[in-house]
C-alpha cells in the first residue's frame, strides 16, 4: 500500500519514477521474483510516470519495450512517442500505423512468439496507454460510436450541501459533453479488444491457452459527472472501483465474485500462480481461492480495504467495507455512507454518527494506514465498528435512490478503462495454465522490513489442483491487459 512503498502520486517529489528510484524500489519487484524462478519476463507499454529515454532499463526484465515521450510530446500522446526497445530508442510518427495501441499490440505479439519458442515459462506485462487522455481513437474507429454514458443517481448530484466544502460549489456537467467523451474513450478500447483477440487466438492456435493465466485489470476508476466531479483519484465508487478479470488453470468459468479485492493483491496472486514465495513482505493476499473454491464467505475473506490518495481538491484516506464507505480528508472534513441504503453516496451520514462511532472508524483508518504485511491482512478482516447514530437533523434533503447492487460485474470488458481499488472480482472463462497479466508491477511489492518476515501468507492454503504438469510452470500474460504462463 502507499504508506509502505512510499509512492503516493504520479509526480515528484511524492511519486513517479524519481521517487521510485529514490526509495530503491526497483530492487524489489515482481519481475525479479519471477525471473529468479526461471521465468522469461517482458514489459510492453507504460512503465512509470516520468520514465524517460535517458533512464536505464530496470532490473528483472529480459525484454524491455517501454514507451517514452517523443520530442515536444508528453508521455501520454498516442502519436509522436518513442519506445525504448531493449536500450535502443526508436521514434514513431503520426501515420495511422504509428498509433500507440497498435504498435504495442505488434510488439507484444513478437515477444509472445519469441518466448513461446523457448522451453522456459514466461511473464508478459502489457500496459497500453489507452484509454487514457488525450482521447485519441485509432482512425479506423473514430466516430464509429454514439453512446450515452450510463448515469447513476450520483450524476450531477443536486444537493451537495453535505459534501466536503471543496466540492459543494462545483458546476454541473453538460450531458452531451460527457456522452461524446465517453464514446471516444470506448472507441479507444476497440483497438485494445483487437489486440487481446490477436494474442488469445495465437495462444489457442499454439496450444498454450490452457496453460496460461490471463489477468485483465486497470489502475484507477473515473468519474464522469458523478457528484459533479470528472477525473480519477476521488474516494467515490466509480473512481475507486475497477474491473478485474482472471482466467487460468482451476478457475471456474463464468464465476462472478463480489468480494473486496485490491490491486495490492495481484503481486501475491501472481506469486501463487507461479508457485513462488515472495522474498519480501507484501500487504495483499492471493486471489486464487476466489476462483478455485466453490464458495468463499464474503465476511471471512475481507471486511475492509484502505483507500487513500493525493487527490486534486483534497487528499484523503478512508475505508471501503462490504457495506459502507468512510473518508477522512486532509482539511479535517469527513464522510460516511451506508452503501446498502445509499449506493450512490448521496447522503453523508457522518454528522449523525455518535462520537464513539466516529472515533472507532478513525482509529481503524489510522491502523490500516500504518500497518505492514500480515498485520494489514489481519486488520482487513476485523469486523467493522458498530455504527450508532445520534438524533440530528439531516444536512441534506436528498432522498437516496437504492440500487440493487454494490459492485460491478465487468464480464464484457476485456480491457478496463479505469481503477484504484477493485470492489468486484470477476474470474471468468476457461482454465489456462499460462498467464497473460496486465497490472502495475511497479506498485505490486513493498521493500523488505525487519519486522515482517517474508512468508507464504499470500499463497493459497490449498493450491488449485488443475495446475500445469510437473516441470511445466504456468505462463502469465497480463493486460492493463497482463499474462503468466
Amino acid at each position: 500500500m502507499y504508506n509502505n512503498h512510499g509512492v503516493w502520486t504520479n509526480d515528484a517529489p511524492t511519486g513517479g519514477y524519481s521517487r521510485w528510484m529514490e526509495l530503491g524500489l526497483d530492487q524489489h519487484t515482481l519481475p525479479m521474483w519471477l525471473r529468479d524462478a526461471g521465468y522469461q519476463t517482458a514489459l510492453v507499454g507504460k512503465y512509470l510516470n516520468h520514465y524517460y529515454a535517458e533512464h536505464p532499463i530496470p532490473p528483472g526484465w529480459d525484454e524491455w519495450h517501454a514507451m517514452v515521450p517523443g520530442e515536444g510530446k508528453t508521455q501520454l500522446d498516442h502519436y509522436g512517442y518513442q519506445i525504448n526497445h531493449n536500450g535502443t530508442i526508436v521514434p514513431y510518427g503520426s501515420d495511422p500505423q504509428d498509433y500507440g495501441t497498435d504498435v504495442i499490440s505488434t510488439t507484444a505479439m513478437q515477444v509472445l512468439q519469441e518466448f513461446s519458442a523457448n522451453d522456459a515459462p514466461y511473464f508478459l506485462y502489457i500496459a497500453p496507454y489507452a484509454p487514457h487522455n488525450p482521447l485519441t481513437p485509432a482512425p479506423r474507429h473514430l466516430n464509429t460510436l454514439d453512446l450515452v454514458y450510463p448515469r447513476t443517481g450520483a450524476f450531477n448530484e443536486r444537493d451537495m450541501s453535505d459534501k466536503p466544502s471543496q466540492y459543494q460549489n462545483l458546476p454541473m456537467y453538460p450531458g452531451g459533453v460527457i456522452n461524446d467523451a465517453y464514446s471516444r474513450r470506448v472507441e479507444m478500447l476497440l483497438a485494445l479488444d483487437e489486440m487481446v483477440e490477436q494474442l488469445i487466438t495465437y495462444l489457442a492456435e499454439t496450444d498454450q491457452l490452457d496453460n496460461t493465466y490471463i489477468i485483465y485489470a486497470s489502475d484507477n476508476g473515473y468519474l464522469y459527472g458523478e457528484h459533479r466531479l470528472r477525473n480519477k483519484a476521488y474516494p467515490y465508487e466509480r473512481s475507486i472501483g475497477v474491473p478485474l478479470v482472471i482466467r487460468g488453470p482451476g478457475i471456474a468459468a463464468n464465476l462472478n465474485r463480489n468480494h473486496l479485492v485490491g490491486l495490492h493483491d495481484l503481486g501475491a496472486t501472481i506469486a501463487a500462480m507461479a508457485n513462488i514465495i515472495p522474498p519480501v513482505a507484501v500487504d495483499g493476499k492471493s486471489l486464487l481461492q476466489l476462483g478455485t473454491k466453490p464458495t468463499v464467505r464474503v465476511d471471512t475473506w475481507r471486511e475492509a480495504l484502505l483507500i487513500e490518495s493525493e487527490a486534486p481538491l483534497s487528499s484523503y484516506r478512508g475505508i471501503r467495507t462490504n457495506n459502507a464507505a468512510y473518508i477522512e480528508y486532509s482539511n479535517g472534513e469527513r464522510e460516511y455512507y451506508n452503501l446498502i441504503q445509499d449506493p450512490d453516496q448521496l447522503e453523508n451520514m457522518y454528522r449523525r454518527l455518535t462520537e464513539e462511532t466516529q472515533r472507532a472508524w478513525s482509529a481503524w483508518v489510522e491502523a490500516l494506514a500504518t500497518c505492514r504485511g500480515a498485520e494489514c491482512r489481519t486488520l482487513e478482516q476485523q469486523a467493522p465498528p458498530v455504527v450508532q447514530t445520534a438524533t440530528l437533523t439531516p444536512t441534506s434533503t436528498t432522498t437516496p435512490t437504492p440500487i440493487a447492487t454494490l459492485t460491478t460485474s465487468p464480464t464484457t470488458t476485456l480491457t478496463p478503462t479505469t481503477t484504484l481499488t477493485p470492489t468486484t472480482t470477476v474470474t471468468p472463462t476457461n482454465t489456462p495454465t499460462r498467464t497473460l497479466i496486465n497490472t502495475p508491477t511497479a506498485t505490486a511489492t513493498d521493500a523488505p522490513t525487519a519486522t515482517d518476515e517474508p512468508t507464504a501468507t499470500n499463497m493459497p492454503t490449498n493450491p488449485p489442483t488443475a495446475t500445469a504438469p510437473a516441470n511445466s510452470p504456468p505462463d502469465f500474460n497480463i493486460y492493463l491487459p497482463l499474462a503468466l504462463r
